[in-house]
């Protein structure tokens, strides 16, 4: 129920500096979990949640340099997950002479180096032990760093948020209760949230999904929150005022875009439900089964509405999108399951399609393509769909041509997706010759 708060830990061998670093944060009402370590005595399982690590340097009094780098990277290994998110190392140490050789020492072999951090900040151990009323004006100095004060604020923004959505309803909710008695006030609770679950999902899928149904009412309350903050923090980080609005306009992400179209619009992990809306699948090559669903084959399909298969300079697959209408799905209302033929193709093939913002002259006009690549596992595609061609198939079909699922479209891409369709089978009847 209760997660381990690793924001802050401290992690040392001596264990009356340890005691002294502990004391001196809780004095200052910073909570921090401390570790006695030396060397060998590492977590079952690295930590995660870590934003601010203290490390000494020396874990291993025996040995050269050598071997005492080879410890500490141990070390921060083993208390840092590769899952963890920004973090910063402070080595309070007295030896932060070493840490630029540390750093020269971890670069040798990346590909078995720490979790990277955003900064790694010197704090000499014997000089702060001495003087331990500046731990306020150390800590204020390695968190005003401008980007671990940037990125560090608006994680506490989100949390905040949070906490403000829930306790404005929360507040609404007036209980008889006596101090120290919650029982109407707990009922009520219930009565409220099994209203915002089956208001916002339909009966069916409120009952059977109510954590999903509460979250995504929320999401729009949780991000009026956000946005009523009035930081600055992207503001100073950034500092956009301050460049070429001309080079703004040509900067280039075209290493990791299909990352960031994957996170914001691609799951490849929420796929159990295979009939769930936005599921794309792939198309059994069973003719005889295809032409029952679409009256021809997919080579016949492709030649027909899409254009030319030598188009397709490298592999292709044919799949299916699940686009029934979001309150169908939401409210479980009986339903043949809808599907839209389309192409799963490789990101190499993507200038050939689509460029400079335009579907390539080629394609028929009723071929719709989102207009970017994803990434998903260390392969990257492109879909494009086709808005004519469309079948149903139900859960029980013998004569079924879907495969499993190969991963989801989030929902706001899928409603642009169902934008799309609706322009287009809705479009008046003049021929364009």
């Amino acid at each position: 129920m209760f997660k381990d708060n690793n924001s802050i830990i401290l992690v040392d061998d001596n264990e009356a500096q340890l005691a002294d670093l502990t004391r001196l944060f809780n004095e200052h009402g910073i909570g921090c979990r401390a570790f006695t370590c030396d060397g060998y005595d590492l977590p079952e399982t690295p930590l995660k949640g870590v934003r601010l690590a203290f490390f000494d340097i020396n874990y291993n009094n025996e040995g050269d340099d050598k071997a005492m780098f080879g410890t500490l990277e141990s070390v921060i290994k083993g208390f840092i997950s590769d899952d963890n998110g920004p973090y910063v190392i402070v080595f309070w140490s007295n030896k932060v002479d070493k840490m630029e050789e540390f750093k020269t020492f971890v670069n040798r072999d990346l590909a078995h180096a720490p979790k990277n951090p955003l900064a790694v900040i010197p704090l000499d151990k014997n000089a702060f032990l001495e003087n331990q009323d500046e731990l306020p004006n150390q800590l204020k100095t390695i968190l005003n760093k401008p980007i671990v004060a940037c990125l560090f604020s608006f994680q506490e923004q989100l949390s905040e948020s949070a906490d403000k959505v829930l306790k404005s309803i929360t507040d609404i909710i007036n209980g008889n209760d006596q101090w120290g008695q919650s029982e109407d006030y707990e009922s009520k609770l219930i009565d409220v949230f099994a209203k915002i679950s089956i208001q916002k999902a339909g009966l069916a899928f409120g009952i059977t999904s109510p954590d999903k149904a509460i979250k995504e009412a929320l999401a729009p309350v949780f991000l009026h929150e956000l946005l009523k903050n009035d930081s600055h923090d992207w503001k100073d980080f950034l500092k956009l005022e301050e460049k070429d609005p001309e080079q703004l306009k040509r900067i280039e992400l075209s290493d990791i875009a299909p990352q960031l179209n994957t996170i914001m619009h691609i799951d490849a992990v929420d796929i159990k439900d295979k009939e769930a809306r936005g599921i794309v699948r792939g198309i059994k090559t069973c003719d005889e089964y295809v032409k029952q669903k679409i009256g021809c084959t997919l080579d016949e399909w492709m030649s027909i509405s899409v254009c030319p298969k030598d188009k397709f300079t490298k592999a292709f697959k044919y799949v299916a999108l699940e686009f029934s209408a979001a309150c169908d799905y939401s409210n479980q209302k009986p339903r043949t399951h809808r599907y839209m033929l389309g192409i799963l193709y490789n990101k190499g093939d993507h200038d050939v399609f689509y460029h400079k913002g335009h579907m390539r002259s080629f394609l028929k006009d009723n071929i719709y393509i989102p207009g970017f690549t994803f990434d998903i596992g260390d392969k990257g595609y492109g879909l494009m769909l086709d808005l004519n061609f469309t079948f149903v198939e139900s859960a029980d079909d013998p004569f079924s041509i879907l495969e499993t699922p190969l991963f989801r479209i989030k929902h706001e891409l899928m409603n642009i997706i169902g934008e799309q369709y609706a322009r287009h089978i809705s479009r008046l009847g003049f021929d364009k010759y």
